[in-house]
């Protein structure tokens, strides 16, 4: 029994056969994107926690302040196709409370300081822990093998596909029933608004000449101009979660490089679950 108490007591104090995720408040921006503490290279700063970011991060006034070693280029695109040449750098870790990854490659994006982002956090660093996005409560959830299976049982599984480049950028996307059609949607928390390519117009019976078709032209944060139209769908959400879709949907038809891009709008009412390692998402009923 003596043993029985002590072993108890060491698994509490370091946290061994925890079972309760780890729960971390979140704060979101005016556009209702994810605010998260965190630190780069022991660098503390709220960061952007971004699905569809590819790869971390930081502003240059962040990096400068971060021990870094060069690690090259990547040779990245934005999903309105223009290219960004990415230097890359190695930094000891990111922690996200007590989840801390080591030897972390980050990307130096000059824009981010200019937009007031001092850092984002992407899905290579998230790749191997389970994590959940309760966008209802503003908490981000480090789940435990338990609370996982747990998560699983309550909610509805998504197939996530992941195009992993060369182990540096990893995206991730889902079926999406958008109205009549489907696509294979990315999914993305850095993005405030839903974006379709603009071939699904036509599938969808919609006319760019319409009265209900909001035509404008914007520059993207890299500069780039893009026309685009926006109007509703009657219908928006994954493709095996019915429970998930939302009605008359806002979104934006442009030349886009994916068949669409789903963003916070559809987001702001759910709970999500990623285990990138299973390639599944699990979206709470």
């Amino acid at each position: 029994m003596i043993r029985a108490f002590f072993l108890s007591l060491i698994c509490t104090v370091f946290g061994f056969g925890q079972t309760q995720p780890t729960t971390i408040s979140f704060e979101t921006n005016t556009e209702g994107m994810v605010k998260i503490p965190a630190a780069f290279g022991g660098v503390e700063v709220q960061a952007l926690l971004d699905t569809g970011s590819g790869i971390d991060l930081l502003a240059p006034s962040i990096l400068k302040q971060v021990a870094a070693k060069p690690a090259g280029v990547f040779a990245g695109f934005r999903m309105s196709g223009e290219r960004v040449d990415l230097p890359l750098y190695t930094i000891s870790s990111v922690r996200i409370g007590p989840f801390e990854k080591k030897n972390v490659t980050v990307g130096l994006f000059e824009a981010l300081d200019k937009v007031g982002i001092p850092a984002i956090i992407a899905m290579p660093t998230l790749r191997d822990q389970p994590f959940t996005i309760d966008f209802v409560h503003k908490q981000l959830l480090l789940e435990t093998a338990q609370s996982l299976r747990q998560r699983r049982t309550a909610g509805d599984v998504v197939s996530l596909k992941v195009d992993d480049d060369r182990g540096i950028m990893l995206d991730l996307f889902a079926e999406f029933s958008i109205g009549k059609a489907t696509g294979l949607c990315e999914i993305d928390t850095g993005n405030p608004g839903n974006a379709v390519n603009s071939r699904f117009m036509d599938a969808l019976g919609i006319d760019k000449e319409s009265k209900s078709v909001e035509k404008s032209t914007i520059k993207t944060i890299t500069g780039v101009e893009r026309t685009r139209y926006k109007t509703t769908v009657p219908e928006l959400g994954f493709r095996s979660s019915p429970g998930s879709a939302k009605k008359d949907a806002p979104v934006a038809f442009s030349d886009i490089i994916f068949d669409c891009v789903i963003g916070i709008d559809y987001y702001r009412d759910k709970v999500l679950t990623f285990d990138i390692a299973h390639r599944q998402l699990i979206v709470a009923r």
